[in-house]
């Protein structure tokens, strides 16, 4: 769920906690991912009744703790499938989290999310990113060596409708990202576009794009 914080919203993930929690319960949510949850001072300081609040690794050089992604993972006492986060599995280097789900037969499996960044403390170059985006690559790959059964969900800031056309601007990012994705055999789910602009480009068209994506591995069923 992209809460779209920001600058101008520094308050949006409180004030969308009603919200929110009426997803939760109302589609019987287990894990859920919030992103661009750009609050000061937000790690540790968020809880909604019946989860834990889960936060990714704090970036190096970041001294203002920037959360880009947080994570809620049922803590009810109602089910039995248990939520580790496992931050053996994550960097410091790109704003995810990874955790662990076992249900009462032992079944394993793990969830990734992530947000894909634009700007890391200030690198904006594109060798930046790519060093950025190979980090997320090892960890899909590493995870998936790990359990066959693997979710990843996350704001890539990338549009999948585009990663096939050769003039597409960020392919050189994008094609890490397919290739291994497609090396370990992952479908990436037709979401559709998710981010529609609410100001026109200097041309005066309003930009739509499928940012937000989800992957998952071959012993996943998906409905």
């Amino acid at each position: 769920w992209n809460v779209q914080c920001g600058a101008a919203n520094l308050h949006g993930l409180y004030k969308r906690e009603k919200e929110l929690t009426s997803i939760l319960f109302k589609e019987d949510i287990d894990v859920a991912f919030l992103t661009e949850t750009d609050i000061k001072n937000v790690r540790g300081n968020f809880n909604l009744p019946g989860f834990k609040t889960m936060y990714p690794l704090p970036m190096n050089g970041d001294v203002e703790d920037k959360v880009r992604i947080i994570a809620l993972a049922r803590d009810d006492g109602e089910i039995t499938t248990s939520f580790k986060m496992r931050p053996d599995l994550m960097s410091v280097e790109l704003p995810s989290i990874w955790i662990e789900t076992r249900s009462d037969a032992g079944a394993k499996r793990l969830i990734g999310g992530f947000y894909r960044e634009w700007n890391h403390v200030g690198d904006t170059t594109i060798e930046g990113q790519i060093n950025r985006i190979k980090t997320l690559a090892n960890q899909i790959e590493s995870e998936h060596a790990e359990c066959e059964r693997v979710v990843v969900v996350g704001d890539a800031n990338l549009c999948s409708e585009s990663w096939d056309k050769n003039n597409y601007n960020l392919r050189q990012i994008s094609n890490i990202l397919r290739e291994t994705l497609s090396a370990n055999s992952f479908t990436v789910q037709n979401i559709g576009k998710t981010y529609h602009a609410d100001h026109p480009d200097v041309n005066g068209v309003y930009v739509s794009s499928a940012l937000d994506h989800a992957y998952t591995s071959a012993a996943c069923t998906v409905v």
